[in-house]
C-alpha cells in the first residue's frame, strides 16, 4: 500500500493572529492510495489528524458513504483538466487513466483511490505544525491502518516585496477563496488585482470595452530586484468585456501557435529573485512589456501595462509567487509585502479578505 500526496513533501500554512489565537489555514490538493497488494482492499475511513506542537488539536474522519461520494468527484475533476496543464492544476504529471482508477471505496490490486481538495482552517493557541493522515482498510477481512505524516510549515519569505501596483486596488481570487486560484498548485496564493470607479464601484457591464475599466493602462512594477527568465507579448486581447470572450476554438488555434502558457497568462512576466523566488505578472496589454528574456530588473522598475489578455474576462493584474521558473510546474508561495496598507490605514503584510481595498505607496 502507498500513499502520495499533493503537495509532496509538505504543506503550506497561512498563518494569521486572531484576537488571542493562531489561525492556522493549509490545503491538501490530492490524495492518492496505490493498492500495489495481489488482493483487493476496501476502505473503511479515511481521518486527518492536526497536530501542533506534538498534540492532536483537532480531527477529521471521513466514512465509507462519504468517501464514495469523494471519488466520484474526484474523478470529475481529475477529468477536467487539459493534460497539458496537469501539473500546473496538481502539481504532478498525469498519473491516471479509466483502467486505474477505483470508482469505490473498494480498490482492485493495482488501482487506485482518489480524494481531491480538503481545506483546513482553524483556531488554536499554536500553529498547527504537522497533518497526520490515516487510512483504515480491511484486507483478506483484516482491518489494518496505514499512516502517512506530513510537515505543516509556515513559509516565510527570503526577500522584501513590494506590491506589483501603485496606488488603491481591489484584492480579489486570494488564498482564502479555495474555488478561484487555490485549486491550481502553481498559483495557490495568487490573486488578482482591478481598480473602482469614483462610485467605488467595480464596474462589468455588458459590452463594455477594455478602456472603459478605470485601471486598464496602468503601469506593473517589479516587485524586487531580479532577472526576467520568461516573458512573452504578443497574445491578443478581447477586444470587448466577458460576452465576447473567445471561443475555446480561437484559444485551442492561439495554444497551438503560442503554448499552453500564453493560452493562460496572456501576455506575462516572470522574474527570478535571489533565493530561487519567482515572481509571476499575466493578462497584460499586447506589445506593452518594456522588458525581455535576460534583462536585469529594479525593484519598482516599470514591466508592463495592465490589460485583458489570456484567460480573463476583464481588465486585471493576476499576480502570484512561485519555487521554480516553469509555472507548469513550479509550487505556488504566499508573497508577503513592505509596503501596503488596509482601507483603514493599518500596515498589512499579505491580502487576506477576498475583496479588500489595497492601497499601495
Amino acid at each position: 500500500m502507498e500513499i502520495l500526496t499533493s503537495p509532496k513533501d509538505s504543506i503550506i500554512n497561512v498563518v494569521r493572529s486572531v484576537a488571542d489565537k493562531v489561525e492556522s489555514d493549509f490545503y491538501l490538493r490530492l490524495l492518492i492510495l496505490r493498492n500495489t497488494l495481489t488482493v483487493p482492499i476496501n476502505i473503511n475511513t479515511l481521518t486527518f489528524k492536526i497536530m501542533s506542537q506534538g498534540k492532536n488539536v483537532k480531527e477529521i474522519t471521513y466514512r465509507e458513504d462519504i468517501l464514495a461520494d469523494r471519488v466520484k468527484s474526484g474523478i470529475e475533476e481529475l477529468n477536467c483538466y487539459r493534460e497539458n496543464i496537469v501539473s500546473e492544476c496538481i502539481g504532478m504529471e498525469k498519473f491516471w487513466n479509466d483502467s486505474n482508477i477505483a470508482t469505490s471505496t473498494t480498490i482492485e490490486s493495482g488501482k487506485q483511490f482518489v480524494f481531491m481538495g480538503e481545506h483546513f482552517k482553524l483556531l488554536n493557541e499554536t500553529i498547527v505544525d504537522e497533518l497526520i493522515i490515516s487510512i483504515t482498510y480491511v484486507e483478506n477481512e483484516t482491518e489494518k491502518v496505514l499512516n502517512c505524516k506530513m510537515p505543516v510549515i509556515e513559509y516565510k519569505n527570503k526577500n522584501k516585496y513590494i506590491f506589483p501596483v501603485k496606488g488603491t486596488w481591489i484584492a480579489t481570487d486570494i488564498y482564502s477563496t479555495i474555488d478561484s486560484h487555490r485549486w491550481c498548485y502553481n498559483s495557490e496564493f495568487a490573486f488578482d488585482l482591478g481598480q473602482l470607479d469614483n462610485n467605488l464601484l467595480f464596474i462589468n457591464k455588458d459590452y463594455m470595452d477594455n478602456v472603459d475599466f478605470v485601471h486598464y493602462g496602468k503601469k506593473v512594477v517589479a516587485i524586487a530586484d531580479g532577472e526576467v527568465v520568461d516573458c512573452f507579448t504578443r497574445f491578443p486581447e478581447h477586444s470587448l468585456g466577458y460576452p465576447n470572450k473567445m471561443s475555446k476554438e480561437e484559444y485551442d488555434k492561439l495554444e497551438e501557435k503560442y503554448g499552453p502558457i500564453a493560452r493562460t497568462c496572456g501576455n506575462y512576466v516572470i522574474i527570478k529573485h535571489l533565493y530561487d523566488e519567482y515572481s509571476v505578472y499575466c493578462h497584460m496589454i499586447p506589445e506593452s512589456l518594456t522588458v525581455n528574456i535576460g534583462d536585469r530588473v529594479g525593484q519598482g522598475q516599470v514591466i508592463g501595462k495592465i490589460g485583458n489578455s489570456g484567460n480573463s474576462i476583464c481588465p486585471h493584474l493576476h499576480f502570484h509567487l512561485m519555487d521554480g521558473k516553469d509555472i507548469l510546474s513550479a509550487k505556488g508561495l504566499p508573497c508577503y509585502f513592505t509596503n501596503i496598507k488596509n482601507i483603514f490605514n493599518q500596515f498589512i503584510d499579505l491580502p487576506d479578505e477576498d475583496g479588500m481595498i489595497i492601497i499601495a505607496e
